[in-house]
This record gives structure tokens, sequence and C-alpha cells, in this order.
């Protein structure tokens, strides 16, 4: 885990009546700069009463670890009460009545889910469209808010249907989350934490319509986009991922690229090598993000080569609109 970053363990019965907390507690890990800054802090006498800072560190983690364990106990110990069949629509149930269990305020989220991921008692589909179209269905009746999370899940069953993947994408994409991580077991592989995190907030015309839009620009060391996200409410708010590069010439001015791998292609039913492109969709399906920004404003270009955007009369090549910091907004 990353140096101070919160974790907070949730647990669900079988029933699915809600999530219960059994851990909160912030990693006790240091960077090499912390650390070098509280071996400089220490004094000789506090070092004689404490043991020095590399003792209070082990110690601090020791304890985390010991926490840890304990709670992993807990949650043990009530599976094996239950019976270890899942009940359909458990998971569900227990994100839907638990709301507020995603705490931006502590900073931007990623969720591990350790689930057979089975939402309903109809987890089979002929397609992976029709697992898609089910999932973006089932999440716009649910209500579940992931916050514009990263997302992992853990505990795919084996002899589960080849389209499940397909239906959790879609199912998390349409609850504002992004699926990064899919496993039958093992420990994840989280993204690279983001070194820079900026937020701004603007308007862009849609039809008759001046939409609010949020942007969240998240990058790591190397630069790559990490939990970047841009949303629009134009009758409906879309959540959608930003995958691409930041290119910074200092921290307040940068250009940044999406890779146009996905965009508003994400919200497609059918993904492949031939885009389709549909007013339901995000940005109409238009793949490509582009902005720049210098220190509190910023200006953003969103289009796509194989198509063009129809505005009452007009036909547009692309989406252009202005944007400015909004950086103490929880986004």
């Amino acid at each position: 885990m990353n140096p101070g970053e919160k974790l907070s363990l949730f647990f669900s019965r079988q029933g699915g009546n809600e999530l219960s907390p059994v851990f909160v507690g912030c990693s006790p890990n240091l960077s090499i700069s912390q650390r070098q800054k509280v071996e400089t802090d220490s004094s000789i006498i506090g070092n004689f009463f404490t043991g020095g800072p590399s003792k209070q560190i082990a110690e601090s983690r020791r304890g985390y670890e010991n926490a840890l364990v304990r709670a992993f106990g807990v949650m043990s110990r009530a599976k094996q009460e239950e019976n270890k069949n899942v009940e359909p629509g458990a998971l569900l149930r227990a994100l839907a009545s638990s709301p507020r269990f995603i705490d931006i305020s502590a900073g931007i989220p990623r969720v591990v889910l350790i689930s057979p991921f089975g939402l309903t008692d109809r987890m089979t589909w002929a397609t992976a469209r029709s697992a898609r179209e089910a999932g973006f269905d089932l999440a716009a009746q649910a209500g579940v808010d992931f916050q514009r999370a990263e997302v992992h899940v853990i505990g795919s069953p084996a002899g589960a249907s080849p389209h499940l993947r397909a239906f959790a994408e879609a199912f998390l994409l349409r609850s504002r989350g992004m699926l990064v991580g899919w496993r039958s077991d093992g420990v994840p592989q989280l993204l690279p934490p983001p070194t820079e995190v900026r937020v701004f907030g603007g308007e862009v015309q849609m039809d008759a319509v001046s939409a609010p839009v949020q942007v969240r620009v998240a990058a790591d060391l190397q630069g790559n986009l990490v939990n970047s996200w841009i949303e629009v409410t134009a009758g409906r708010s879309l959540a959608t991922p930003i995958t691409g590069k930041a290119i910074c010439k200092n921290a307040d001015s940068c250009n940044v690229k999406g890779d146009g791998r996905s965009m508003g292609q994400a919200w497609n039913p059918d993904p492949g090598e031939r885009p389709a492109f549909n007013s339901q969709f995000a940005w109409s399906g238009l793949r490509y993000f582009e902005m720049s920004f210098n220190n509190m404003s910023g200006s953003v270009r969103i289009w796509d080569p194989s198509a063009k955007i129809q505005i009452g009369d007009r036909q547009l090549d692309d989406f252009r609109f202005t944007v400015q910091r909004t950086d103490k907004q929880q986004f």
C-alpha cells in the first residue's frame, strides 16, 4: 500500500443486509522523504525514551498488521457460521444499502471486491453484448455509486459464464467504477498511485443544453493517467474513465492526451474494432480526449476521426469547451 493510504475493510453477510465495517486504518508505511524528515526531527533525548524512529515505525507497522489479521479472523469466523453458497443478489443488496461505504474525502478511492459477483439469479448470457446490456440496465436500477473508483474483483468462480466480466465491467461503469482487475484468487495488482491530482469544472454545449462537466486528471510518476475521469450531466450523469498521458512542463502547465482506446466507446454494448456512435453513449461514443491547462484554466477537445457531431442543424468535428480549476471540490 502507499504511504498513509487509508484502508477500510467491510464484510457482507450472506443475506446481503449491509456492509459492516471491521477495520479502518491508515498504512504506517513512509516514503523515503517522510522517513528522512522523521529521522531529522528526532532528538537524542526522545530517541532514548522511544527507541528512535526505526523502532517506532516498526512498532506501528506491527500493530497495523496485527489489527488486520484480527479483522480477517472476524470475517473468516463469520463466513464459517454461514452456508458456503452465497445467496444470489446478496452483494448487490449490501452495496445498495450502504451508499456511503466509499469516503472520497479520504482521497481517490480504489475498491477490492472479494466476491463471485453473483448480483442476480440470472447470470448467464448468450453473448458479451447481452451481458453488457444487462449490466448497464441493472446498474441503472440499483443506484450503486462507486464514486469514480478503480475496482478490482477477486473470486470469479470456475464454471461462471464466459461473459461475466463483460457484465461486471458494464455494471461498474454505470455505477461510476472502472474495472481494472479481474481474478479468481490471489492478490490484485493495483495501479500506481497518482502523484498529482487536479480537478476542473465547466460547461459544454450539447444540443440546446449547456451541460455541467467535471474532469479529474490524476497522473503517476511516469505521466500515465490513473483513475482519471470526465463526468457530464445532460439529463443524466455519465462518468467515463480517461486513459492516456499527461505531459507537464511544471505542476501548473500540462498537456493531456487520451490514448483513444475507449473513452465514449466504453458505453458501447458491443465494443470491437469498428466503433459505433450513438447519442445515448457518453460523448456519443467519441474516443479521443485532449486537454491543455495552465495554472487555473484549461481547454478540452473531445473528438473522433470516424465521426461527426450533430447539434441541431449543425454538424461539428468535436466538442470544445473551457474549464477552471476546482480543487476544493471532492470529485
